[in-house]
């Protein structure tokens, strides 16, 4: 084959030049190094309390299953990521800890100071006859310490691992070692993440070696999709339709396809029909009328199973100092209709009032008080859950003796592509003021760069929201 030895020249070069852009790999356990210590190991972001120097990983077969080899070097910053990263714990359902060592480094008068942890040490429980459990918390760590700990995991299983590059602290290098089994069968990686491994060895036909270095702490985002996918991590599958190793992205997949989503989720569509009567004094009395259909109605029935009529019913209005004089729920064993939420209300102190003027907000119903998106800036996407119509009709009886000063004026927002649509109309028919509002979320998943939108029709919708009705004495 002509074609091989260009070939093998174009693999080294492009293999030396990835390796040579790579940060040199960190020592080995127990050599430790005044350079931990150093200003350019700190992260950027001083708020973070603790960074992993060094994560290493080793998944190897033998005769009756599988050996796992697992070095990390930790650095502390602050005493708060002491309770989540000095205290180790082992769930061993079906795996022996076969070895342990752990040391940890104090730098002390410019001298290096090594307190080592006996294997000893490690609190052993069972939790039940086949699973055990082992925790260590690792004594003399405190601010500025760097420990490191190593351990050894026997298994009768020869499935390979899952490996994690990225969490909740940041890492500085991440490296996973795997000698896969000889089989006829291939093996299918899944590397998760944002991230594109800095460097994936061959060293054979059965040995990977996957590298990411520089990896920022992983955050969750209120509402993102699956963790799995966004989270910076490998997996293995036996390929029995391939012999070799074959590595595949998530994240192409997500870039073409939107998501992998883990269920389908069916639309929610509201209605909710509001008949109020507006007395002189501003006392507020009326029915209100709530149809649940699609996913909402889903999520509202696994409540009801969970929750009594009663509580369920309450809690439609529990921030809200509404007195409810009689409440109905009809049709939560029959999935196949609407779920129907009917009150009978009486609401005080909702209103502001002079002596010539009452100032009304009438939107009581299916309110957004708040933005529900915080956040000015996001990194992953935003699932909502599913796509969304909702409809409020509101009818309010002007109070005997008043008219109308001023009406909430029309409105309509939509963002590209009508991915979410917000409407709203205002009108005077005989002695009531009718207001139609409408709000449909036409998409589920939206990207990173069409959150600012999206965060800015929600905060004109509230903005809306806050207008009053005003009625003048006659």
């Amino acid at each position: 084959m002509k074609f091989a030895p260009c070939f093998l020249v174009f693999f080294l070069i492009t293999f030396l030049s990835a390796y040579s852009q790579m940060r040199p790999r960190p020592g080995e356990f127990g050599e430790p190094d005044k350079e931990w210590w150093a200003s350019k190991l700190n992260p950027s972001d001083t708020s973070i309390a603790a960074v992993i120097l060094f994560d290493y990983g080793k998944c190897m077969p033998e005769s009756y299953g599988t050996k796992f080899i697992h070095k990390r070097r930790i650095k502390i910053y602050n005493k708060s990521a002491l309770n989540k990263w000095a205290n180790l714990s082992f769930i061993l359902p079906g795996v022996r800890l076969a070895d342990f060592e752990c040391v940890v480094y104090n730098l002390e008068n410019g001298q290096i100071i090594e307190t080592e942890v006996d294997k000893g040490d490690l609190l052993k429980d069972d939790y039940t006859k086949n699973v055990k459990f082992s925790a260590l918390a690792i004594p003399n760590v405190k601010e500025g310490s760097i420990f490191e700990y190593s351990y050894t995991l026997k298994t009768t299983s020869f499935e390979v691992p899952k490996w994690s590059f990225q969490h909740s602290i940041p890492v500085i290098w991440s490296e996973y070692e795997v000698n896969f089994w000889a089989t006829n069968s291939g093996v299918f990686v899944l590397i998760n993440g944002e991230y594109k491994i800095d460097l994936i060895e061959s060293k054979n036909k059965r040995t990977r070696k996957y590298v990411l270095t520089d990896v920022p702490a992983f955050v969750s985002e209120p509402s993102m999709p699956s963790e799995r996918y966004y989270k910076s991590s490998i997996e293995f599958r036996p390929d029995r339709f391939s012999r070799g190793i074959t590595e595949h992205y998530s994240k192409d997949d997500l870039l073409k396809y939107g998501l992998i989503r883990d269920s389908v989720k069916m639309d929610t569509k509201i209605f909710a029909d509001v008949k109020f009567r507006l007395k002189e004094d501003g006392e507020i009395n009326g029915v209100i009328e709530i149809r649940k259909s699609g996913y909402e109605a889903l999520q509202a029935r696994k409540s009801l199973k969970k929750f009594s009529e009663e509580e369920f019913l309450k809690d439609q209005f529990y921030q809200k100092n509404w007195t409810v004089v009689k409440q109905e729920l009809l049709n939560h064993l029959d999935s196949s209709k609407d779920l129907i939420l009917k009150y009978e209300l009486i609401i005080q102190d909702h209103v502001q009032k002079t002596d010539d003027f009452i100032y009304l907000n009438p939107y009581l119903v299916l309110q957004e008080e708040s933005n529900p998106f915080k956040s000015e800036t996001r990194i992953y996407p935003l699932d909502m859950g599913s796509r969304m119509a909702r409809t409020v009709v509101t009818s309010i009886e002007i109070p005997e003796g008043y008219k109308i000063d001023e009406l909430p004026k029309s409105m309509v927002i939509a963002l590209p592509n009508k991915h979410a649509t917000f409407y709203t109309q205002a009108s005077i028919v005989g002695n009531s003021v009718y207001l139609t509002c409408t709000m449909k979320i036409n998409k589920i998943i939206f990207n990173a760069n069409e959150y600012p939108a999206l965060r800015e029709f929600f905060e004109r919708i509230v903005a809306k929201k806050s207008e009053l009705l005003v009625f003048k004495k006659k």
